[in-house]
């Protein structure tokens, strides 16, 4: 169970591997689809940057561009930084003479936060997209003195604590009472893992580790912090993604995207 990986192929490690968070893949096509929806942004451009040798940013990256060029998207450029890049002049420039409607950069702090910083000061008006590693909030809102600049910027997460469901308020209320702080996507994951993990072993009857990892592979309809409608045949969970926003420099709920 690995509640902090993304990777499409991890699971192909071996026969017991699963993941507990939404693929990179899925991510990368649902905003791709809300990029360009004409109720949403509706981007016909969009530029894209990754993390220099980074497999978790490249392969979003890659399912992203697909998707927005399958539906009729054009990509006018494609770029990288390297960690601990603070000037990003320019990769910034080529994005600020092609003008894309969108721009979807699903890296790291302190990097992104500091690259959209300075996109802003150079005049770069396009929207900016994420992917779940965003959703570290507390470091990702702790690099800028001022967070309003990443206002109207969206990102996927597998989890949203406004979510209404009593299962979700549960963990949320009981999360919150134990560390004094809300819980992230990271932590929503580990939560749902441990809880699979003991609905396995109670389903197989037993700790035989077949009958434990075929248990795990048949969930269906499971509801805990996240909702998972079953395993696929790569033993992805189907699941719903989340949409947040960033609104006077804090992390909003925006809508729930289904699988």
């Amino acid at each position: 169970m690995l509640p902090g990986s993304s990777g499409a192929n991890v699971p192909a490690a071996g026969d017991y591997v699963f993941l507990i968070t939404i693929p990179n893949p899925f991510q990368g096509k649902v905003m791709a689809s809300f990029a360009m929806n004409p109720d949403e942004l509706g981007a016909k451009t969009a530029a894209t940057i990754i993390e220099a040798d980074d497999d978790y940013t490249t392969g979003l990256v890659e399912a992203f561009e697909t998707a927005f060029q399958e539906t009729g998207g054009e990509i006018v450029y494609s770029g990288a930084y390297t960690v601990g890049d603070t000037a990003f002049t320019a990769l910034l420039t080529e994005i600020h003479n092609v003008q894309p409607d969108v721009i979807f950069c699903p890296g790291f702090q302190p990097e992104v936060p500091s690259l959209i910083n300075k996109a802003r000061e150079i005049g770069i008006t396009g929207t900016f997209l994420g992917g779940s590693a965003w959703d570290d909030r507390e470091r990702f809102l702790s690099i800028l003195d001022d967070n309003t600049v990443l206002d109207g910027s969206y990102y996927p997460t597998n989890f949203s604590v406004a979510t209404q469901d009593p299962a979700v308020q549960e963990f949320v209320g009981s999360y919150t009472a134990l560390f004094e702080s809300p819980p992230d996507g990271i932590a929503a994951s580990g939560y749902d893992a441990m809880r699979l993990l003991a609905r396995a072993i109670e389903t197989a009857g037993s700790l035989d580790r077949v009958a434990v990892r075929d248990a795990f592979a048949a969930v269906s309809g499971y509801k805990g912090a996240t909702t998972i409608s079953h395993y696929d045949e790569n033993r992805h969970p189907v699941k719903s993604l989340t949409i947040q926003t960033i609104k006077g420099g804090q992390v909003e709920h925006y809508k729930v995207i289904e699988p």
